[in-house]
């Protein structure tokens, strides 16, 4: 019921943005407190509270956030649940714990310091270096880091272990090697013949990898294919926890130089993200400059004070400011 009731509520959204610029002109404006967006079980979202979704975020990223009909439904779906919620948790007098104000206002502040983030990252993007001639000169000072790695296309055979053992499995994978070095046959009559693959509807590629680059395979496996130089070439068997494997070159390209154009994109990409947490860093940074001054009374009875907490009781409160009030001594009675 929940997943038919999303599903109509996107379909919904979706035609609505087809048709929503031409209903943007002839409506009479209202103010977007009272346009309801969305209701359910007694509560509803004003276009007003989407909009302060929207208008909290960063500035740059205000205009795409809402682009496609799966994230407004989920922003609209998110306010009302949350507001479905919210009047359970009133329903059941939440409003009359002691704590409800001073909890509120937690939560007011972490809203508030994730709008400060928010209004720093503004700040920071209006006056941005110039990352691209930044990434230019890390382009022409460090050439050996904007190289295109060695690209493997290979023949690959794959034998399980299942059903067979390892002896058995081994034994197969050699039979396939032989077949390879032979020379004599096609590699996909070998490939259908024997590797596991050639049967399995989940495999991709019909027994041919293609663009393998260092570091994507098990060890034993990027080893042994990467010391093949020559086209037609075969691997020995090689063991990872797929199986045994059997690997011939079909094409293998060296490492050739990147131009500025094909890596000007991410390059400065990189750096302005680079500038971005390091100046985030730095707010943080002056934030926790002073060092703040704690209470060791108070915190020192932090571990024992909630040890009732589960029973709605907690242990008296001590700051150290308390005097102590010691009664005199007292004669006793004498009978």
């Amino acid at each position: 019921m929940l997943m038919f009731q999303t599903s109509r509520l996107l379909v919904l959204i979706a035609a609505f943005c087809f048709v929503g610029l031409s209903l943007a002109q002839p409506l009479a404006s209202k103010e977007s407190r009272d346009i309801v967006v969305v209701s359910r079980g007694g509560v509803s979202v004003s276009l007003h509270e989407v909009d302060a979704q929207v208008m909290a975020l960063p500035k740059a990223l205000r205009a795409g956030y809402l682009d496609s009909p799966e994230r407004l439904e989920q922003v609209i779906y998110g306010l009302l649940i949350n507001k479905q919620l919210a009047k359970q948790a009133i329903d059941a007098g939440v409003r009359s714990d002691p704590f409800f104000e001073t909890q509120l206002a937690a939560a007011e502040e972490e809203w508030l310091a994730r709008r400060a983030r928010n209004l720093h990252q503004d700040e920071l993007l209006k006056d941005l270096p110039d990352f691209e001639a930044l990434a230019e000169e890390i382009y022409l000072s460090h050439p050996h880091r904007f190289r295109r790695p060695v690209t493997l296309k290979l023949g690959h055979i794959l034998v399980r272990l299942g059903g067979r053992g390892e002896e058995a499995a081994r034994g197969r994978a050699e039979a396939a090697r032989a077949a390879m070095l032979a020379r004599d046959r096609e590699f996909m009559d070998i490939y259908f013949e024997f590797s596991d693959e050639a049967n399995d509807s989940r495999a991709l590629g019909g027994g041919i990898l293609t663009d393998v680059v260092p570091g994507v395979t098990e060890k034993p496996f990027e080893e042994a294919a990467f010391e093949l130089k020559e086209v037609g070439q075969v691997s020995g068997v090689i063991r990872t926890d797929f199986g045994f494997h059997v690997v011939s070159l079909i094409e293998r390209d060296e490492p050739t130089p990147q131009t500025w154009d094909e890596v000007k994109g991410t390059l400065a990409a990189e750096q302005q993200q680079r500038y971005m947490s390091e100046q985030k860093g730095r707010q943080l940074a002056e934030l926790q400059s002073e060092e703040p001054v704690a209470n060791p009374i108070v915190v020192a009875q932090l571990r024992s004070r909630y040890s009732r907490a589960a029973e709605g009781l907690l242990a008296p409160a001590i700051d150290g400011s308390e005097e102590t009030h010691e009664e005199p001594n007292k004669t006793p009675d004498r009978l």
